[in-house]
């Protein structure tokens, strides 16, 4: 219903291909918003600051160019279409950015931790498993 909505204001009509959609069925998983706001008068009724914000762009990548774009149907009615490589698109994009994000975010302890972490998993000096955050 979201993306649906979000495309109608866009001036599509969101009809969706049953065909493609029984096949690789979907369903939002919840959501978050967030109002930022950089007047001044919101400064003392605010709970969170924004330090750091990382922009990050798969385009490069064919799969991930190719796992949701707009096309007509067999009908002519344009819309979208959603392919199953799009999780594992979304999963590398996320993936590589909290890589970047983490760099900027973690506490200097926790990426020796992580380095060390890695450099005995990789060269096989103990049996480690992979460190994961603790939250």
């Amino acid at each position: 219903k979201i993306v649906t909505e979000g495309l109608l204001s866009l001036g599509y009509d969101a009809a969706i291909c049953k065909s493609k959609w029984e096949k690789s069925p979907s369903f939002p998983a919840g959501g978050a918003a967030i109002l930022l706001s950089n007047g001044r008068s919101d400064r003392q009724s605010s709970k969170y600051q924004l330090i750091h914000t990382v922009h990050t762009n798969t385009a490069s990548s064919d799969t991930s160019c190719s796992c949701i774009f707009q096309e007509e149907d067999s009908q002519g009615i344009m819309g979208v279409t959603v392919t199953r490589s799009l999780l594992v698109e979304a999963r590398q994009a996320i993936t590589a950015h909290l890589t970047t994000l983490g760099k900027l975010v973690l506490p200097t302890s926790d990426k020796i931790l992580f380095g060390l972490n890695y450099l005995i998993r990789k060269l096989h000096l103990a049996k480690f498993e992979a460190l994961h955050a603790g939250f």
